[in-house]
């Protein structure tokens, strides 16, 4: 397993043009708008860039499939929103799975659930996560009760089931729990000192960096901070929730040139007036999102990183993505609803 290996950040990336992706995006933003109907923003923008990260155009037909499918797997009464099911349909389709990968999410689903991880949203997504990966599934999912007991331990009041993405992304390594979580702990309290807040972002960038490091790198916190800081200079104030980010950008051997066309792909959707519901946060991420998924498909030389750790730790950001974004619609739904109610 090739981890992070640190690279001179004077290192080549091959040319890149936003063109073809913001077209790609505009029109799956288009087609989605049209044919998904009380969709939210948000959840428009995270299943167009799937969909644009993969260079497909959205297709309905099998996007309809899937979660027809879906719906009756998950029965009347799951926990699962419109919004996270269009997510995890968008996941699966990205997975080439067909009709036994829903058989296999809602499988993982039922082991994570038998091993006391909650019955919600987050551990839908992490079930999606391992869909093609089952035969490991049972022996991550015992690693990860001791780490979770762990991280309680150290985060008592960030650490909950919900957590059960990271935790399993944690326990897949083959290393006993303790060194992971003392790994995790090292980012966790370095980050504070660059000025990251501490809070569940940072843990979540702890916990990433820790699968993607095989020891304490101090290199990879002072990048991460670095790409923080070249937002900045940008002119561009990011929330917290931006953090996991930051360290995917980190993991790219010439973060500098890598902030600078994201931020370029960032400005050319926020022209494109896709909606006023998305934030510069979400465009953000999305922009990220892109240009990784770009220098995955064109050549590898421009990662410091297995590219299939790195791809799975930016599966890790979408799935937290989609459970922020259905928060939102759920929030949103209430609100309009309240105010219906408060009109009649």
């Amino acid at each position: 397993m090739q981890l992070f290996n640190p690279i001179s950040s004077g290192g080549m990336i091959m040319p890149y043009s936003t063109d073809e992706q913001i077209e790609l995006l505009a029109q799956n933003m288009r087609i989605i708008s049209k044919k998904l109907k009380w969709i939210s923003a948000n959840t428009s923008m995270l299943v167009a860039a799937q969909f644009t990260g993969a260079g497909k155009v959205f297709d309905e037909e099998a996007f309809r499939e899937m979660d027809r499918a879906l719906k009756r797997e998950a029965g009347w009464f799951s926990v699962l929103s419109q919004d996270i099911r269009y997510c995890l349909s968008t996941l699966l389709l990205m997975k080439d799975a067909e009709a036994s990968g829903i058989e296999m999410l809602f499988n993982n689903y039922r082991k994570l659930v038998k091993a006391g991880f909650s019955r919600e949203q987050q551990t839908y997504l992490a079930a999606a996560l391992f869909v093609g990966s089952e035969e490991n599934l049972s022996s991550i999912i015992e690693k990860a009760e001791e780490l979770y007991r762990l991280l309680k331990k150290k985060h008592f009041v960030l650490t909950n089931r919900g957590d059960v993405s990271l935790i399993l992304l944690l326990s897949q390594l083959n290393e006993d729990a303790v060194s992971l979580i003392d790994r995790e702990e090292f980012y966790f309290n370095v980050m504070q000192k660059y000025g990251f807040h501490k809070n569940n972002d940072l843990q979540t960038l702890s916990c990433m960096l820790a699968f993607l490091s095989d020891e304490p790198n101090s290199e990879l916190a002072d990048k991460c901070a670095s790409v923080k800081e070249m937002t900045r200079a940008g002119k561009l104030r990011l929330q917290s929730s931006c953090y996991p980010v930051y360290g995917i950008i980190a993991l790219l051997n010439n973060e500098n040139q890598a902030v600078q066309n994201i931020l370029e792909l960032y400005q050319s959707m926020r022209e494109q007036k896709f909606s006023f519901f998305i934030d510069k946060n979400f465009y953000f991420q999305t922009a990220a999102f892109l240009y990784t998924k770009a220098q995955l498909n064109q050549d590898s030389q421009s990662l410091a990183i297995d590219p299939g750790l790195l791809a799975m730790a930016d599966s890790l950001i979408r799935a937290q993505e989609a459970a922020q974004a259905a928060t939102i619609a759920a929030s949103t739904s209430a609100v309009i609803a309240a105010s219906s109610n408060g009109g009649n």
